[in-house]
């Protein structure tokens, strides 16, 4: 049986009313769930980051709640939650305790980009703009299970890689020249399958935390990776956060890069990245680190 149907029994053995809107594809999903939304408490997705994407901008705004069953390659967003990843039953557990709890809103990012073709998306956890954009993009194409996909997607993106020359601008402000080999904006502490890049991300602060490693070489860059999913590179003195409201992030010669939100690709840069408070209300453990209020 397939794991939502799984799902859908289980809840409904809970005494809920379920309603599949599953489909073929993520377009149809999206226009099921839209039809019946109003008459929802919950939208419950199954999947991976780029599920959990797609749920959040289908409520986000909303009364309803979003309940995720980690079932994807990532489940950064689920694990920043504090969700239980190995069980779907114990994370069906999870969520139906969270039911009975207040409401729990957490921020959301709006990636945006003008001109020819406006662009507007919404992520949850994390827009990679550099490095780890490209190592996104190679991950996805690759066949082994995320995490082993993305060390391995770096150990090969990291042969042909430089800093890359950025214009960045804080919260409006004006551009700022910034050369950096990694670019990440995160409302979430975890991305890439477990690396633990912002450990302090908060995800009701109301901010979102822009982070970058500038001045290192290839070797350096890699080694740093076992650092990053333990958290320990935080002292390193190549990387740096900062943390803001928006900003937005250009390229300063013609190199084309594709942004990648939660895992799935989005526009081209130039854009901006601005923090959606309280957006999207969650069924969670209220105890999780990065849900603690500042």
């Amino acid at each position: 049986m397939r794991l939502s149907g799984h799902v859908a029994n289980l809840l409904r053995l809970a005494g809920l009313s379920v309603v599949d809107v599953t489909g073929p594809n993520a377009k149809t999903a999206r226009a099921r769930a839209l039809s019946v939304l109003p008459d929802l408490s919950a939208l419950i997705v199954v999947g991976g980051d780029g599920t959990v994407s797609l749920g959040a901008a289908i409520v986000a705004g909303t009364d309803v709640r979003l309940g995720i069953i980690p079932a994807g390659t990532g489940n950064d967003q689920a694990r920043s939650l504090r969700l239980p990843l190995a069980s779907p039953d114990e994370a069906i557990r999870v969520m139906l305790e969270s039911l009975s709890l207040p409401p729990l809103a957490i921020d959301a990012m709006e990636i945006s980009s003008d001109g020819a073709n406006p662009y507007r998306a919404l992520a949850l956890g994390s827009v990679s703009l550099g490095f780890d954009a490209l190592v996104t993009a190679r991950a996805n194409s690759g066949r082994k299970r995320r995490g082993s996909r993305y060390a391995v997607a770096a150990a090969q993106e990291i042969r042909r890689f430089r800093d890359l020359p950025y214009l960045v601008s804080f919260d409006g402000g004006e551009p700022e020249e910034v050369d950096a080999s990694l670019l990440s904006v995160v409302n979430a502490p975890f991305l890439g399958g477990g690396m633990n890049l912002v450990p302090q991300a908060n995800m009701r602060d109301g901010v979102i935390e822009v982070a970058t490693v500038s001045g290192v070489g290839r070797l350096r860059l890699l080694s740093l990776l076992p650092q990053v999913y333990r958290g320990s590179h935080v002292s390193h003195p190549a990387f740096k956060v900062r943390r803001v409201k928006s900003v937005s992030v250009a390229l300063r010669d013609n190199t084309l890069l594709r942004a990648h939100g939660d895992g799935e690709p989005h526009c081209l840069l130039p854009l901006t990245v601005k923090v959606v408070p309280q957006a999207v209300n969650v069924l969670a453990p209220h105890t999780a680190d990065c849900l603690e209020k500042q």
